[in-house]
């Protein structure tokens, strides 16, 4: 099953996508656009997968910090991609970035709820990048809903509460981050930043 629904996405052209890092799109407008990021295109993936039957999870791959001048922001790198279990014991990555990922850094399995929350931080990140502070606030409140540990989520919003003046509201942020993840790089320089 897996062999043929990846064949089938390649006659489809579902793997000659638009890889973008900056564009979080949900699966069906990845589907048709032909374009996204890792989530966005694992997101179609499992669905698809699932339709078929296979038995397939999200996990994130631990990529290293990266500094974004436009952001001012320390972010912690969040890749992520499936696995699926083949009978007999076996497992295959489906990996859409053309970077390898699977060898190089530490991976974790995510439940769905977990890779849902993922997809509204990166809407909310994206809405904080363009200043639409509004949307950023909804965006990350619900990934905060779906994952309240989601140390990522509480650090956008950190970072959208200094943004708009508020600061001992993205020191609280910043600090619960730090009680779900003690060593996260972005809640930490922010945090001394602020």
């Amino acid at each position: 099953k897996l062999t043929r629904l990846i064949d089938g996405m390649k006659e489809r052209g579902l793997f000659a996508l638009d890889y973008t890092v900056e564009e979080t799109l949900p699966a069906r407008a990845s589907f048709r656009e032909r374009r996204g990021n890792c989530l966005s295109f694992t997101v179609l993936f499992v669905m698809l997968a699932r339709e078929a039957g296979l038995d397939v999870r999200y996990q994130i791959v631990d990529v290293p910090p990266t500094w974004s001048d436009q952001a001012e922001l320390l972010a912690i790198g969040r890749h992520v991609d499936a696995l699926v279990d083949i009978p007999h014991g076996s497992q295959f990555v489906v990996d859409f970035n053309g970077e390898e990922f699977q060898d190089k850094y530490p991976h974790r399995l995510v439940s769905d709820e977990q890779a849902i929350a993922l997809f509204y931080n990166n809407l909310g990140a994206e809405a904080l990048l363009r200043k639409d502070y509004t949307t950023a606030f909804l965006q990350l409140r619900t990934a905060i809903d779906r994952d309240p540990q989601l140390a990522a989520a509480w650090v956008n919003l950190g970072m959208l509460y200094w943004r708009i003046g508020r600061g001992t509201l993205a020191e609280g942020a910043y600090r619960q981050a730090l009680t779900f993840d003690p060593r996260n790089g972005s809640a930490l320089t922010n945090l001394t930043s602020l």
